[in-house]
């Protein structure tokens, strides 16, 4: 009895293994959410139409990045996607900085470029597709993330209720780089302490 049963160990050691492996990547990934990001995801619209106009006259759909630390951070080397299965889809080039404080401008038009002060990433946002705002490190460590799942009408923006905050607004006049007044309030993000994360910003496991 004993010989037939030896046999199955050494496959649930590795299973247990496995699955302690893919419990700790996650808790990884919320304490990276939630305490360790300097840059994150403040305001993005995917129903741009009227709104915020880029370098080049266009009016593609955005993100804003807002730098919450007391010294400026440099975005090179980093990635921005909208695929959580590439989140290094996009590399952000060399010379992309956020001041203290401040903000930087995500137009995605596809256009695969940082020009103007402005990230062009190589791909575009839509609303209808369950697609994500991804932000990580050169280093592959999730700094912000979020599912689109709130759809907007034309040209409101979607955000955090004021800059940094942990409750998430819809705004009828986005105003990248200001606090706009919102019209709809949303359910919080998680608390920096907690690692409870909320359907409209989730962590991902960048091993998958």
């Amino acid at each position: 009895m004993f010989l037939l049963l030896a046999p199955k160990q050494p496959f649930k050691l590795k299973k247990c293994i496995k699955v302690m492996k893919t419990l700790l990547t996650a808790c990884s990934v919320v304490f990276f959410l939630s305490g360790n990001a300097q840059v994150i995801i403040n305001e993005y619209s995917c129903s741009n139409s009227n709104g915020p106009t880029d370098s080049f006259g266009d009016t593609p759909d955005w993100v804003e990045l807002h730098n919450i630390g007391a010294a400026t951070f440099d975005l090179s080397g980093f990635y921005l996607s909208d695929n959580s299965n590439n989140i290094a889809k996009w590399e952000i080039p060399a010379g992309a900085t956020v001041p203290a404080g401040g903000y930087i401008m995500v137009y995605c038009s596809k256009r695969d470029q940082f020009t103007a002060g402005e990230l062009h990433p190589s791909f575009g946002l839509t609303q209808t597709k369950n697609e994500w705002i991804i932000l990580s490190s050169s280093g592959g460590a999730i700094q912000d993330s979020l599912k689109i799942v709130n759809m907007t009408q034309d040209d409101h923006s979607y955000g955090r209720t004021t800059d940094g905050a942990l409750t998430w607004s819809i705004f009828p006049t986005p105003t990248p780089g200001a606090d706009p007044t919102p019209i709809v309030k949303e359910t919080p993000n998680p608390d920096p302490t907690s690692t409870s994360v909320p359907p409209t910003q989730v962590s991902i496991d960048p091993t998958q």
